[in-house]
């Protein structure tokens, strides 16, 4: 692990209060943080993966993503074989791809990990050789679930997969275009074969969605067969490097072996087996499976918002603007609203990227596990566990990074919105996180549909426990809920405890209220359905949105405890606390008044002054916490947020190099001839 040479962000390096090369070495221990130079050997070497910022054609970009693909997939880096000897290894990996080929990792994980996963953990041994084919280059692989008309409602997808008893087939069909599958990463111009998941009938009964394994185009010339319509999607906002497709079945047939028939299964005469008895259990499993691309998002989110704090904190330890005279300029980032723009922010990024690095090995190893015993119950408890937490996780961790990137664009003033700053790219890649793997809007109600089960065993005194312990503390919830604000200065409100007991308060709270006003409304006779539905705003949403900051904030405790230094172990805790409080004051502080938790102005008085004295406190450690985590300088890309500060310089050569930037338009003609008729060809 190399220091930095003597340059301008020296001067903040210099006053942090612990040293940052322990603080990535507890991030990164030892093996991980060999990956670097693995990958430098491996990847960087390549020019595919050293881009400028010159424009590209939409081909280009796609031919380009193809390339990058190819060479991490002979790289192995990313081999199954590879992850299972330590999953821990697998967030960094992400984070790393992410950062350096963006396009290219979301493509990699829909098709190549989406894919061989879902055979892997629906399908049977004899299709197993379509994993090493797709892992050899043989085929190409994509993950066809989302419709046209339907994403994340699943149960209302629409294409149809009719067992033809008599040809020992499957009769797949698109009913009308909204039933196309789209989206697919890979679908429009790439892929061999795809997962495509449809509405299995058997012998004119329906028996849910399952999933198949559909060949799309001779590998080697990939001309579609018939019987198949694909197409492109178009141009997108962002990473259009991915060819993401639609494809539209006409009376498509497959053989019946192709049925991932692990969960379920269809014998020759047309008969519907299945070694689940309760589709439920079936369902819970197949929910831990789906949730791996939103265990990704996760930590691709956090790289992105690493990645764009790198960028502003960095410039404004070495932005000056004014001053308390006029011979003498100070860094932005001494000011106070400066502070309160990025350091939350700060905050927020460690505390997703350390919760990254806990549910994406929890949820590989959930993977794994089920493939040795997927009718165990408590596979199956497991598997809807990961599932509500992910469906939490997911929609906190893309909106607030959104939040972040934005912040960190607007903070880095007009040289920010240069492409060269490379924060609007990050703003663009990340707005996908917001909708694709399920609107986060919709799925986040997925995790208070969870939760609203426990409130009946709470009543009942029952002892509540579930795999991954993320609800054991609502066996207490009946003692949590009389507890009262009591906290009577700064650094009571900053203590962990105290901080985790209110999380706790929350989650109880507004479990009960969202229980409660629920049954009164269905005893007066509302429809379940629209219950439920009228119950998000202020209710169901902010319960899965506490729910899931209080398995952070504990998930970032036990992190802290690892912590052998005490200078890292204390500023990290002063991250645990920006991040609990500023999340309090976005999300809670209403809620904490209406339950009689907090019953006057000290406890949002409080709130305030901790979120700025942990502000100040944090400062000067701002750009040692960002060198513990920023990716290296080729990665990060960006004229503003080099390791060695030199902004001003790397913005004159981005400015002067470019013979765009210094040259006569190939349209002067229309400058200088003022008349709007059209210039005649005689």
């Amino acid at each position: 692990m190399l220091d930095f040479n003597l340059n301008p962000l020296d001067e903040y390096r210099k006053k942090a209060s612990f040293e940052w090369k322990k603080l990535k070495m507890l991030l990164h221990p030892e093996q991980y943080a060999k990956l670097q130079d693995v990958i430098m050997e491996k990847i960087y070497k390549y020019p595919e993966f050293r881009r400028g910022f010159c424009p590209e054609s939409l081909d280009e970009k796609r031919r380009i993503t193809q390339r990058q693909l190819n060479i991490i997939k002979e790289s192995r880096i990313l081999d199954r074989e590879e992850i299972l000897i330590n999953l821990n290894k697998m967030p960094y990996l992400i984070s790393m791809l992410t950062i350096l080929a963006p396009d290219t990792c979301i493509k990699f994980n829909g098709s190549v990990d989406l894919f061989n996963n879902a055979i892997l953990a629906l399908g049977t041994e004899d299709q197993l050789h379509y994993v090493f084919d797709n892992k050899e280059g043989k085929i190409n692989g994509t993950f066809c679930l989302t419709e046209i008309g339907h994403g994340t409602n699943t149960k209302g997808m629409q294409t149809t997969a009719v067992y033809d008893i008599e040809n020992e087939e499957f009769v797949i069909n698109s009913s009308c275009f909204e039933a196309a599958k789209c989206w697919a990463a890979g679908l429009s111009q790439t892929a061999s074969h795809a997962i495509v998941f449809a509405q299995l009938i058997v012998k004119g009964e329906m028996k849910g969605l399952h999933g198949f394994i559909v060949p799309l185009r001779d590998p080697t010339s990939l001309i579609p067969y018939p019987g198949l319509t694909i197409g492109d999607m178009g141009e997108k906002t962002g990473l259009n490097g991915i060819d993401n497709g639609f494809l539209v079945f006409h009376n498509y047939r497959i053989p019946r072996k192709n049925l991932l028939s692990k969960t379920g299964g269809v014998t020759l005469k047309g008969d519907y087996i299945t070694s689940f008895k309760d589709s439920k259990k079936k369902h819970g499993v197949s929910l831990g499976h789906l949730s791996i691309g939103r265990t990704y998002i996760v930590c691709t989110a956090a790289a992105y918002g690493i990645k764009a704090l790198t960028i502003a904190v960095r410039y404004a330890a070495i932005r000056k603007q004014f001053g308390p005279n006029e011979s003498e300029e100070v860094s932005i980032i001494e000011y106070q609203t400066h502070q309160h723009r990025l350091l939350p922010h700060l905050a927020c990024a460690y505390a997703i990227r350390i919760f990254g690095d806990f549910i994406l090995p929890s949820c590989c190893q959930f993977i794994f596990d089920s493939l040795f015993d997927s009718s165990d119950e408590h596979i199956s408890e497991r598997g809807m566990e990961i599932h509500s937490i992910c469906c939490g996780a997911k929609p906190l961790a893309s909106w607030s990074i959104r939040d972040v990137i934005q912040e960190c664009r607007e903070a880095c003033g007009g040289h920010g919105y240069l492409k060269a700053a490379g924060i609007g790219d990050l703003r663009d890649n990340n707005d996908a996180n917001c909708t694709f793997e399920g609107d986060n809007t919709v799925i986040i109600q997925q995790t208070s549909n969870w939760l609203l089960k426990f409130w009946p065993l709470v009543l009942k005194q029952s002892r509540i426990s579930s795999p991954m312990s993320s609800v054991d503390f609502l066996t207490s919830a009946t003692e949590i809920l009389e507890y009262k604000w009591e906290i009577i200065d700064v650094e009571q409100l900053c203590s962990p405890n105290n901080l985790i007991q209110i999380y706790q308060w929350l989650v109880c709270y507004l479990l009960r209220e969202t229980y409660e006003k629920s049954q009164k409304a269905m005893q007066s006779g509302i429809d379940p359905f629209w219950v439920k539905n009228n119950h998000q705003v202020f209710l169901a949403k902010n319960l899965s949105i506490a729910y899931t900051q209080h398995l952070i904030l504990k998930q970032m405790l036990d992190f802290i405890d690892k912590a052998g230094d005490e200078n890292v172990k204390k500023v990290l805790l002063r991250l645990f606390s920006l991040y609990a409080i500023s999340s309090l004051e976005k999300y809670h502080l209403t809620t904490l008044y209406r339950g009689g938790y907090a019953r006057d102005y000290l406890a949002s008085l409080l709130i305030q002054e901790s979120m700025l004295k942990l502000c100040a406190d944090l400062k000067d450690d701002a750009v040692a916490l960002i060198d513990a985590v920023a990716a290296p300088d080729f990665a990060i890309h960006s004229i503003l947020g080099a390791s060695d500060g030199q902004v001003y310089k790397r913005l004159e050569s981005a400015i002067m190099d470019s013979s765009y930037n210094m040259g006569k338009p190939s349209w002067w003609l229309d400058i200088v001839n003022k008349s709007y008729s059209p210039i005649s060809k005689l």
